[in-house]
């Protein structure tokens, strides 16, 4: 029996952006203005400059936009929008789409990943209660946390002008996540600091180390 679908790809066009699917969804490549770029799953990375003066509203329903700082040699450098946290930013029609995975197993700062990824969920969650957010996607996992929120843009909003407001806007959800995280990491070292009063000191850690040699030793390294 011959194949009914001949051309599985489907072609989506809006304004300046024309967009090819594939059969399973996935963007196979969008065309802005001439300019073609190639498309990753169900997002296609694009240079920021070429998004000057591209509206919200200019991009296609089905298509999500991940603004990038360049794209050389087939490597994708991409944006930051914060100094801790590592983001993925993706526009689409009125929409914008944050998703974020990070790994206890690279988590540099002072505070604990587990404080700090508790303290931002929380906050995620009272911004979707209050309508700042929406489709909030949670999940945790043993080393592992992931999440995904859309925050709702208005399409006559440029792409550049509606990154501005996203980066201020998770920009006060970790400012917030931080100082909570603080705290929670503050509350449990005051507990152990009470609990272990005293056995800070060189002097009484070098003693009780001399103690335990004698034990096992009889005799101190010293």
């Amino acid at each position: 029996m011959e194949n009914e679908h001949l051309n599985p790809s489907r072609l989506v066009s809006k304004g300046r952006i024309k967009a090819l699917f594939s059969e399973e969804g996935d963007i196979l490549y969008l065309d802005i203005d001439g300019s073609i770029y190639e498309g990753i799953g169900d997002t296609v990375p694009v240079p920021i400059w070429r998004l000057r003066r591209l509206r919200l509203k200019d991009i296609p329903n089905e298509v999500f936009i991940e603004p990038v700082e360049r794209i050389q040699e087939n490597i994708v450098y991409t944006l930051r929008y914060s100094p801790t946290l590592f983001f993925d930013v993706k526009v689409s029609n009125s929409v914008v789409l944050i998703e974020l995975n990070e790994w206890a197993q690279t988590w540099e700062s002072y505070i604990g990943f587990y404080a700090y990824m508790e303290a931002l969920s929380t906050t995620l969650e009272e911004a979707e209660e209050a309508g700042f957010v929406r489709d909030l996607y949670e999940e945790f996992s043993d080393d592992a946390y992931t999440v995904s929120f859309i925050i709702d843009i208005p399409g006559e909003m440029t792409v550049l002008k509606a990154l501005k407001v996203v980066k201020r806007i998770l920009a006060e959800i970790e400012r917030v996540a931080r100082y909570r995280a603080a705290v929670l990491a503050y509350r449990e070292a005051r507990k152990i600091i009470k609990r272990s009063r005293g056995y800070g000191s060189e002097d009484m850690f070098l003693m009780d180390l001399e103690k335990i040699y004698r034990i096992f030793d009889d005799h101190s390294p010293r």
